[in-house]
C-alpha cells in the first residue's frame, strides 16, 4: 500500500512539473495553448479592466434609467446598504424572471470574462475577472437591492463556460487554413479577440498540415448541422405531434497529435477539450423543446496510441480525463395540451469529471464516454401549482416558487455514451440522469417562510440512434429519443413521459 502511495505521489508530482508533451518528439516544453501567434503579443491587463468597466457602466447607466427592477429595491444608495451585503445581511436569493437568471446573467459574465480572454489573459485569471466583474455588479452596481447568491454563482461560471467555448471555437479558425470563410467565423466566436488582434497587429500562427476543411489535421474536431423530422407521443396526451427538430454540434480537442500515429501522452491546462450543443424543436404549439450545452475541461490527462494501418486508417486507443465545468439550459413543453405549462432547468457546474475512451479497431472507431458532475441549479416545477391547488400551505415554500414557479437547488448529473462509426455506417447510445434537490435558506423574504417542503426533480433522457452516409459529409439519420420527469412537492408528485421518433439529414465537417 505505501508503495502504491509513493507511486501515485510520484506520477503526480512529474505531471505538476511537465507539460503535455509527446513521448516521442523532440519538442520544447512549452503547454499547448489555444491563443498562439507567429510573435506572441503581451497581456493586456490596463485594456481588459477598461473593457470590464466599460461593461459596467454601461449596465449601471441602464439600471440607473430603467425601473423594471423597482420590485428588487429592498435597499438604498447608502452605506448601510453597503455594510449590510459587506457583512453578509443582506446576501439573498433574489425572485426575478427565470429567463433574466439563467440567460441574461451568464451572457453578462460572457462579456465580463472575455474582457480578460480577449486581451490573452490565462482562462484563470479571465475567470478571476469575471468574478470580480460579477461581485462589484451585485455589491455596489445594484446597491438598491439585495446581493443575489444565485447571480454571484451563474453569472461567472455561466459566462466563463460561454466565453471559454466561444474562444476555443475562434482559435481553432485561427490555427486553421485561412479563408473568407473561417476569418468571418472565427469573427462571430470572438468578435473582440479578433479587434484586438488587428489593433495589435498581432498574426494567428496557423498549421502546416490541415485536413480536407482547413482545420489542424492532427488535432480533433467534429462539427455538424442536422434537421430532422418526426412525432412525438407523450402520457396524458392523445395522439401524436409532428415535430421539426434543427441542432448543431460542436466539439474540439485542441492536442496537436490527438490524430497522429505514435504514444504522446500529456497533461492539459487550457480547456483543450470544448464541447458544444445546440437543439430545437418545434411543432404546431410551437416551440416544444431546447437543449443546450456546453461544457470545457479546463485541465485533463490524455494518452494516445495509435499506429496507422493499410489505406491509412488508424488502429490503436486513445483516452482522456479531464475536470470540467459547464452550462447547460433546457426548456421542454411536457403537456402540449398546455404548452403555457413549460418547464425550464439550467444548471452551472465546477468539479465535473469527464472519461473518454477510443478504440480503432477494423475502420472503425468505438468511444465510450462516462460524464458526471453537481452544480447548481434553478428548476421550473411541475407540482407547485397541484400542490397549492391541494391545499398545499404556501408559506412553505420558497417565495420565488411562490412569485416564479421554479426554485435554486443543487444538481447531480450522470451521461453515460457509447458510439460505434465508421465510413459508412454509425450507431450510437446515451443516456443523461439530472436529479435536483431545492435548496434551503437564505430566502428574500425568509419572514414569509416557515418549515420548508422538500423539493425535488429526476429527468431521464435517452437516446438512440443510427446513420448510413452515403458520402463522408451528409449522414441520413434515424434515432428514437425517451423522456421521463418526476416532480415532486412534498407528498405531492407529477410524472410524464415522452417518446420521440425521428429522421433528417446531418453535414458533418
Amino acid at each position: 500500500m505505501r508503495r502504491l502511495v509513493a507511486a501515485t505521489l510520484a506520477g503526480a508530482t512529474m505531471l505538476a512539473v511537465h507539460p503535455a508533451r509527446a513521448e516521442d518528439d523532440d519538442d520544447d516544453d512549452e503547454p499547448i495553448r489555444a491563443l498562439v501567434y507567429t510573435e506572441t503579443p503581451s497581456r493586456n491587463y490596463l485594456r481588459a479592466i477598461a473593457e470590464g468597466i466599460s461593461a459596467l457602466a454601461f449596465g449601471y447607466v441602464y439600471y440607473l434609467y430603467t425601473t423594471s427592477n423597482a420590485a428588487d429595491w429592498d435597499l438604498s444608495y447608502s452605506w448601510g446598504s453597503l455594510q449590510a451585503k459587506l457583512v453578509g445581511d443582506a446576501v439573498r436569493f433574489d425572485t426575478n424572471l427565470y429567463d433574466t437568471n439563467m440567460i441574461a446573467h451568464p451572457i453578462s459574465g460572457w462579456a465580463f470574462y472575455t474582457a480578460g480572454r480577449a486581451n490573452r489573459l490565462s482562462l484563470l485569471e479571465s475567470m478571476l475577472f469575471a468574478t470580480a466583474a460579477s461581485t462589484l455588479w451585485e455589491t455596489i452596481g445594484e446597491l438598491k437591492e439585495q446581493a443575489s447568491v444565485n447571480d454571484l454563482i451563474v453569472t461567472p461560471i455561466g459566462g466563463a463556460v460561454l466565453g471559454e467555448a466561444a474562444t476555443q471555437l475562434g482559435a481553432v479558425l485561427d490555427r486553421g487554413k485561412r479563408t473568407w470563410l473561417s476569418e468571418l467565423l472565427a469573427l462571430v466566436f470572438s468578435p473582440i479577440k479578433k479587434a484586438h488582434d488587428i489593433v495589435d497587429g498581432a498574426t494567428p500562427l496557423r498549421a502546416r498540415d490541415v485536413d480536407a476543411v482547413g482545420l489542424p489535421a492532427g488535432e480533433g474536431h467534429a462539427f455538424s448541422l442536422y434537421a430532422q423530422s418526426g412525432f412525438t407521443r407523450q402520457s396524458g396526451a392523445p395522439g401524436s405531434y409532428g415535430d421539426l427538430r434543427v441542432g448543431a454540434h460542436a466539439e474540439v480537442v485542441n492536442v496537436p497529435t490527438w490524430n497522429r500515429p505514435g504514444v504522446h501522452s500529456g497533461y492539459t491546462s487550457d480547456a483543450n477539450f470544448t464541447f458544444v450543443d445546440l437543439e430545437t424543436t418545434t411543432s404546431k404549439v410551437g416551440l416544444s423543446d431546447v437543449r443546450f450545452l456546453a461544457r470545457v475541461a479546463p485541465l485533463a490527462y490524455y494518452h494516445v496510441d495509435l499506429e496507422q494501418g493499410e489505406g491509412g486508417a488508424l488502429r490503436g486507443s486513445r483516452w482522456y480525463l479531464g475536470a470540467t465545468a459547464g452550462f447547460d439550459y433546457d426548456y421542454h413543453v411536457w403537456d402540449r395540451t398546455r404548452p403555457d405549462l413549460d418547464a425550464r432547468a439550467s444548471s452551472v457546474h465546477l468539479g465535473g469529471v469527464d472519461v473518454q475512451h477510443d478504440a480503432f479497431v477494423g475502420g472503425a472507431r468505438v468511444r465510450a464516454r462516462l460524464h458526471a458532475h453537481p452544480g447548481f441549479a434553478a428548476v421550473s416545477s411541475l407540482t407547485v401549482g397541484d400542490y397549492l391547488r391541494f391545499g398545499g400551505d404556501p408559506s412553505r415554500l420558497p417565495s420565488v416558487a411562490r412569485e416564479q414557479r421554479y426554485y435554486y437547488g443543487w444538481s447531480a448529473s450522470v451521461t453515460p455514451a457509447l458510439e460505434i462509426t465508421s465510413r459508412r455506417f454509425g450507431l450510437s447510445a446515451m443516456a443523461q440522469l439530472d436529479a435536483y434537490v431545492a435548496v434551503d435558506g437564505l430566502d428574500r423574504r425568509p419572514e414569509t417562510v416557515r418549515d420548508p417542503v422538500e423539493i425535488a426533480d429526476e429527468h431521464l433522457f435517452a437516446r438512440a440512434a443510427a446513420y448510413y452516409a452515403p458520402i463522408q459529409e451528409l449522414h441520413l439519420d434515424l434515432g428514437l429519443d425517451q423522456h421521463l420527469r418526476a416532480s415532486r412537492v412534498a407528498d405531492v408528485g407529477v410524472r410524464g413521459t415522452e417518446t420521440n421518433s425521428w429522421a433528417g439529414l446531418s453535414g458533418v465537417f
